[in-house]
């Protein structure tokens, strides 16, 4: 509702408090994306799904950052700027609703991957996984018309008086359009009903899952990330659309929009780099349902390396017995030559010619 008096910076506030937070996140996820490429050696498809995102993620920063750069340093004190909606904002939006929908997406075939090899859920192994991407495309599809309706109302024919662009400003994120309200509605509660979804499913398959102390300990983790993922995904969305309809005449929407790509990409890397933390031996074979089977040899090894470690100890001992027992006997056996040299010379001595009148005939 308009007052009379504009307050540009109370107005603009939120988008640029948003984007600085939306900044500092940048390298959170650049991070994430540093130890996955450097720690997993996943397929291709995989590694371009996530070089995509950070891509992504990436640009809808610098793509804000240029529709701020258009609003107040190349147009300053231009009204006329506020009547139209510049092309940057338009494709960080959709760039923030691909991001979200890629995401989703890969939650419901990790869904339907594990429910078919691991789990015995028929029917449901085909059903939930279709739901989670169903809710998503029409999620995707609504921010997608969502987008273009902000888009061609966001123009008034008039003089742009400071009265009309506020009006003008207003008309892009007013409810008041039926077409406005079914976007706004569809696309937060679609994109929380997805995330809900593919969260409880996880959860239920980690909860499932048994295993030995190291393979509990990640599945525990897992399960954790999944739960927080899913618990700030729909945080945040269900946080947009009320903030987005309690708040027709401001902008405080825009930094739960902010978060979105961050929260969907940085979550998706958390759980993909995980994997290589509490790494359980080869020799265990990891199972969803069933209790881990260790080889049995691996006992027996350790018998008989435990049998093996007093060996050597034993022989060791008797080498050095064996040792002390020959040097005595080598000291014994030089004393006896010894000795017998002492007697070898005396009795050599005492036969010497001329040692007892050798010179008499």
């Amino acid at each position: 509702m308009y007052t009379g008096v504009w307050n540009v910076g109370e107005f603009w506030a939120p988008m640029y408090w948003g984007n600085v937070i939306s900044t500092a996140l940048v390298g959170t996820t650049l991070m994430q994306g540093y130890f996955y490429f450097s720690r997993n050696s996943d397929t291709w498809m995989l590694k371009l799904l996530v070089s995509v995102l950070l891509i992504l993620d990436t640009s809808t920063t610098v793509l804000m950052s240029m529709t701020i750069d258009h609003y107040f340093i190349q147009n300053f004190s231009n009204f006329s700027t506020f009547l139209t909606v510049p092309t940057y904002w338009v494709v960080e939006y959709t760039v923030v609703t691909v991001v979200t929908f890629l995401t989703q997406i890969f939650f419901a075939s990790r869904i339907y991957l594990v429910t078919c090899q691991y789990v015995n859920f028929s029917p449901w192994d085909k059903i939930l996984p279709a739901l989670v991407v169903t809710t998503a495309l029409a999620a995707f599809a609504s921010g997608i018309g969502k987008m273009s309706t902000m888009l061609n109302k966001a123009r008034l024919p008039t003089f742009p008086t400071a009265k009309n662009v506020l009006i003008a400003t207003l008309s892009i994120y007013e409810l008041s359009d039926v077409s406005m309200q079914i976007s706004s509605c569809l696309e937060e509660g679609l994109a929380a009903l997805s995330d809900v979804l593919a969260t409880c499913t996880l959860c239920y398959i980690l909860a499932s899952a048994r295993g030995n102390r190291k393979t509990k300990y990640r599945l525990r983790r897992l399960f954790f990330i999944v739960l927080n993922r899913g618990v700030l995904a729909t945080i945040v969305q269900i946080g947009m659309l009320v903030a987005y309809m309690a708040g027709t005449s401001s902008l405080y929407w825009m930094p739960f929009h902010f978060l979105k790509s961050k929260l969907y990409a940085n979550t998706l890397l958390a759980m993909l780099n995980s994997r290589n933390e509490g790494q359980a031996p080869s020799n265990l074979r990891l199972s969803m349902v069933t209790t881990p089977k260790i080889n049995v040899t691996v006992g027996n090894a350790s018998s008989r390396g435990r049998k093996n470690e007093k060996g050597p100890e034993k022989e060791g001992l008797s080498k050095v017995d064996s040792l002390k027992s020959s040097s005595n006997r080598v000291s014994r056996g030089l004393t006896q030559s010894q000795a017998a040299d002492t007697s070898i010379s005396d009795s050599s001595s005492n036969s010497y010619p001329g040692s007892s009148g050798g010179n008499s005939v």
